[in-house]
């Protein structure tokens, strides 16, 4: 995923000329300056009217990607950096994991390996709350299989601090019906707040409306 710059760009403006606006707007109301007032108001919704068109027009014109595996997919940091990435490394399915007592699938098991990687020459850095889940043809998604995964025995974080070149491998399980069709990971990751902030960031991923960025899953033989 690269970064929007432009995007960036025209939020951090947006904000500031909000910013503005309010301070315009409350020095309005104590000057009892009912023009300025009036003429501000429309001022910040024609440009909050703009945001939004462009917002939508770019996230409609914009088109999903589907990754195969060692694809990666990169997560970039607000701060311009994109050292972090993500990317399947290999999938399996079956019916039951675990032993001596195996966990029975209510249709079939998927598991997907990931690799979660970082090209970081000093810097130590981490995922922030990954979020992983498959989406099927149709729409629909499936979590992971919490239960499935300890019974699998994998410990290992996908939050972990990665050094300069480090890289973490994590098996994730998931329910998924037989005869799925066209199922893929949806890979993402931030807190609420970076959420909120890239839903209105335009040209980013993760905006109103864009394509996604997602794995494409086959399961191996």
């Amino acid at each position: 995923m690269d970064t929007p710059i432009v995007g960036i760009f025209l939020l951090l403006l947006t904000v500031v000329a909000m910013f503005l606006g309010t301070v315009g707007v409350i020095h309005a109301l104590l000057k009892q300056k009912r023009e300025l007032k009036q003429a501000l108001l429309i001022g910040a919704a024609i440009w909050i009217a703009a945001y939004l068109l462009i917002l939508i027009s770019v996230s409609t014109l914009s088109h999903g990607r589907e990754l195969g595996l060692g694809a990666a997919k990169r997560f970039c940091g607000f701060y311009l950096d994109c050292h972090l990435a993500a990317s399947v490394d290999r999938v399996d399915t079956t019916s039951m994991i675990g032993d001596p007592h195996p966990l029975l699938a209510s249709d079939m098991w998927w598991i997907v390996t990931v690799r979660v990687s970082s090209n970081a020459r000093r810097a130590r850095l981490a995922l922030l709350r990954p979020h992983v889940t498959v989406v099927d043809e149709g729409g629909t998604e499936y979590p992971r299989a919490a239960d499935a995964e300890r019974a699998l025995g994998d410990t290992v974080s996908l939050e972990r601090r990665l050094g300069p070149g480090d890289s973490v491998v994590r098996r994730l399980v998931f329910d998924l019906p037989r005869g799925v069709r066209r199922p893929r990971l949806q890979f993402t990751e931030g807190y609420w707040i970076d959420r909120l902030i890239e839903l209105f960031l335009i040209g980013d991923e993760d905006s109103l409306l864009h394509g996604k960025t997602t794995f494409r899953l086959q399961a191996a033989g």
